[in-house]
């Protein structure tokens, strides 16, 4: 991997054409690329940002074009599972978000040329514009592999490679914990083209709660699907508390596969939480309420209820009476930038767009909070729970909820408590050596114990801070950075 300038790149100073010689028992051959653009050059911030439109890259075996693609992540970063990291996270740039993989992108050339011989593999990039010549001192970070592969081992083999719920990877946290229906990715690793496999899923151990899916489709060599297991609610029910599930493909084209090693795949997972009283969604939006939609489906994925006609500012309360069963409430945002967002925040007169703060949360009638979303949730957040199933998280009302955002931060913070309940209430904030640089003892607390406040700190020198919110019913202490 390493750093090239798009000039150098435009005028063929790096990666010019380059003759390869093709092992004679290779069966495939195919290009492996990871690219990720840097820099704020030129009109458009080349090669980060690139107001919008990202730059043709081209892959050219023996002469020919054989492949153009972008990398440009449009809607990408806002699906960023590190969510309320700091800095522009869920802004679109080119070919990578900040927290997340860098996507690879694999092309087969196995058509284009010939085992045992010579073969010319170049690359080339869209011309940097004549009338924006700044552009090219932005950069690209690169890998290309040529990857040869031999003949397959196997002509029917089948393999599950991955499971995507339920699984508690920090990398699917954008829609776990969750009793929606298991999603599994199903490839196929012989030569033979898989046109049926049949699936099983359990629970802990192998016994009485297995599920047998039965797949159809068409997957080539190292092709592969997501494949959807329908389960019944009362499925997430009976497993005892073993917290990992497994997926198997126990025939493949009617038949046993010949290698039985890469059959299955084991995940932990976290039981969705179980609301078994009445409760309410309370979901006040922000200045720029057009931009939220908020929708609560079942299993199945029809739509229950939905808010997408919200005013500016206001607070909704709406009380729901469910069936039992799996449910995702979820809120999406047009523009990528959450309920609340730092950047988004910046006032209008500083070149900002001066939007506020708002907040969604899931309460207990006649009790606590249930769930808090995060208000800095880029794209979209989930809240997925079972009504009338116990399914290992039984209904977990939250003490509290604290957030001090942005962190870090140049000076200007938003501090946020919900069910932080209890007179009383103070705030200090101490620097690294113990000393006091910060008081607040007349902060206005309500019965519910939501606030929302901002705090200026720009007077202080950067560094790291411990921000402690005390009352009579609760102590809780944040570390900030100051930059």
């Amino acid at each position: 991997m390493q750093s090239y300038s798009y000039s150098g790149l435009d005028n063929d100073l790096n990666l010019a054409a380059q003759t390869v010689s093709l092992d004679a028992s290779g069966d495939m051959f195919k290009i492996r690329t990871r690219i990720t653009g840097h820099g704020h050059n030129g009109s458009n911030n080349c090669c980060e940002w690139g107001n919008g439109q990202g730059r043709e890259h081209e892959l050219i075996v023996d002469g020919i074009s054989r492949y153009l693609w972008d990398i440009w992540q449009e809607t990408e970063c806002g699906d960023n599972p590190n969510t309320g990291q700091g800095g522009t996270w869920p802004y679109a740039r080119e070919g990578w978000c900040p927290g997340d993989k860098v996507t690879d992108y694999e092309f087969d050339i196995t058509p284009y040329v010939t085992a045992g011989t010579d073969a010319s593999i170049d690359y080339d990039i869209e011309d940097v514009p004549v009338s924006d010549p700044a552009q090219g001192n932005g950069n690209y970070v690169m890998s290309m592999h040529l990857i040869t592969y031999g003949a397959p081992n196997f002509s029917v083999d089948a393999a599950i490679v991955d499971v995507l719920n339920p699984n508690d990877w920090e990398y699917y946290s954008k829609f776990n914990p969750t009793c929606q229906h298991p999603r599994v990715i199903l490839k196929n690793t012989g030569s033979t083209t898989l046109t049926s496999a049949e699936i099983n899923v359990w629970v802990g151990e192998f016994g009485s709660n297995v599920i047998t899916f039965n797949w159809t489709g068409s997957l080539e060599f190292l092709e592969e699907e997501v494949v959807e297991i329908p389960v019944d609610g009362s499925w997430w029910y009976d497993y005892n508390g073993e917290n990992y599930f497994n997926a198997r493909v126990y025939k493949a084209n009617g038949i046993f596969d010949e290698y039985a090693n890469n059959n299955k795949f084991t995940t932990t997972f976290t039981p969705s939480v179980s609301i078994n009283d009445p409760f309410y969604i309370w979901y006040k939006s922000n200045n720029k309420a057009s931009e939220n939609d908020l929708y609560l489906r079942d299993a199945d994925g029809n739509l229950i209820w939905s808010k997408t006609d919200a005013t500016n500012t206001t607070e909704y309360k709406d009380t729901l009476y469910l069936n039992a069963g799996c449910y995702s409430l979820e809120i999406t945002d047009s523009d990528h930038d959450g309920l609340g967002f730092w950047y988004s925040a910046i006032p209008v007169s500083s070149g900002g767009e001066g939007e506020t703060s708002g907040f969604l949360r899931v309460r207990k009638v006649g009790g606590g909070t249930i769930y808090t979303f995060d208000t800095d949730f880029g794209h979209y957040s989930k809240f997925n729970f079972s009504v009338g199933y116990t399914l290992g998280n039984s209904q977990v009302e939250s003490t509290y909820f604290v957030s001090v955002f942005p962190n870090p931060s140049s000076g200007i913070y938003n501090l946020f408590l919900d069910n932080f309940t209890g007179d009383n209430l103070s705030l200090t904030i101490y620097n690294e050596l113990g000393s006091l640089v910060y008081s607040d003892q007349q902060i206005e607390n309500n019965p519910e114990g939501y606030l929302q406040e901002q705090i200026d700190l720009s007077s202080l020198q950067n560094g790291i801070y411990f921000v402690t919110i005390t009352s009579e019913n609760h102590t809780h202490t944040e570390r900030i950075i100051k930059h």
